[in-house]
């Protein structure tokens, strides 16, 4: 139920052999990640100096999420076979914005402790304008300390447009 969008805003690449089959590329995207909650019953916290879940008693609760605004900067080794293409590399995200939201009752909370700088890598394969990637975080959601010890994983499909 949780959901990545992420929107390149510029690309850009250079060829490193004759038939330019190899090359290297990077671009700026932004990312916006939705983590909905398990149980809509609860929502978490930072009010106690750390994140920590909170149920919610007041009224039943119809979705929880933590969501998660930043832009991105990847950096790839691509390969190009014809129309199929294999791509590989690192990333680096700066978040911009974090929040809790609850719906019914509507509520929307400014989430401190996230780590404001997160990073990691990726793989993707492709034909023509479509693509299966998957995303693995190396650093963790949340500050050291402050939360959790939790990274993100995500596996999806893109599409180019031109």
């Amino acid at each position: 139920r949780s959901m990545q969008v992420n929107i390149h805003l510029l690309e850009f690449g250079v060829s490193m052999g004759k038939n330019d089959a190899v090359g290297l590329s990077s671009g700026l995207r932004l990312v916006c990640n939705n983590y909905v909650f398990a149980d809509d019953a609860v929502t978490i916290s930072s009010g106690s100096g750390r994140i920590e879940p909170d149920r919610i008693v007041e009224q039943p609760c119809k979705k929880s999420k933590m969501t998660t605004f930043g832009i991105g900067v990847p950096l790839a080794l691509d390969i190009n076979l014809g129309d199929f293409y294999l791509s590989g590399g690192a990333w680096g995200e700066v978040i911009l914005e974090s929040y809790t939201k609850t719906k019914f009752p509507k509520v929307k909370d400014n989430l401190r402790y996230v780590n404001p700088f997160q990073y990691g890598v990726f793989a993707k394969f492709g034909y023509n304008n479509i693509y299966f990637y998957g995303n693995y975080a190396l650093s963790e959601v949340f500050e050291a300390g402050k939360g959790p010890a939790t990274n993100t994983a995500s596996i999806g499909i893109g599409f180019l447009v031109k």
